[in-house]
């Protein structure tokens, strides 16, 4: 990975869209996101940091 870039997973669930990411963080190191929106919504999903780096 290069620095700022971002590995992304996306995944459709009964009606759902689940976005996993692992995004640099300022200190070395990386941070894990998720993010879940319903498909019917506009707009992006919210991520959500869960295993901060």
């Amino acid at each position: 990975m290069t620095a700022g870039s971002r590995q992304m997973a996306r995944k459709e669930y009964n009606g759902f869209e689940v976005v996993s990411a692992v995004i640099p963080s300022e200190q070395k190191g990386y941070s894990a996101a998720v993010a879940v929106k319903a498909l019917a919504a506009g707009g992006a999903p919210r991520f959500h940091a869960i295993l901060p780096g």
